[in-house]
């Protein structure tokens, strides 16, 4: 019990807003109050501001947010699955073979080496798991026939996936 209250007296004191940078994804709070996946674009250090885009959203609805704006919170605390537009998902993606092969190679590296739950969760919950929605999004939800090129890289990327996952829950 005493590690941990400790391991929760530790995340209560990290400030994920001090590990912003462009591309890493936040929790954001829209003009409505909902809560929405983020994905940051550009930095404006200067003047302690994100450019943030609205993952699943038109990008006319990016904004410039004050980094100490109660808006922002740590990825997936306030957000699960997909918070785009239900009627017209605009997530723009494009199959990029290494993209995926980085994105898997971050992803391997999570039970080899030790990192903070903040690095953790940005790979697994938040590259990962948007990079694999996207090819679902992309492929089955529009019927789009996937290029017999790419059919084995996807199928190898869901098996890596599914078996990531796996370790992440036997860690539990």
């Amino acid at each position: 019990a005493g590690k941990d209250a400790a391991l929760i007296q530790e995340a209560t004191k990290f400030d994920f807003k001090k590990h912003i940078s462009r591309g890493c994804l936040v929790d954001l709070k829209d003009e409505s109050g909902n809560w929405c996946l983020g994905i940051v674009e550009d930095l404006m250090e200067k003047d302690k501001k994100i450019l943030v885009r609205y993952d699943g959203w038109i990008p006319k609805y990016q904004e410039w947010v004050d980094i100490s704006s109660d808006k922002l919170a740590p990825l997936r605390s306030k957000t699960r699955g997909f918070t785009g537009s239900r009627a017209n998902d605009q997530r723009f993606f494009e199959f990029k073979e290494k993209e995926v092969e980085q994105t898997l190679a971050e992803a391997k590296k999570l039970f080899e080496t030790p990192i903070s739950a903040y690095e953790f969760t940005q790979i697994l919950r938040g590259k990962l798991f948007v990079l694999m929605d996207s090819i679902l999004c992309s492929f089955c939800t529009r019927q789009r026939v996937v290029p017999a090129t790419q059919l084995e890289s996807i199928m190898t990327l869901i098996d890596e996936y599914l078996s990531l996952y796996g370790k992440w829950l036997e860690k539990l």
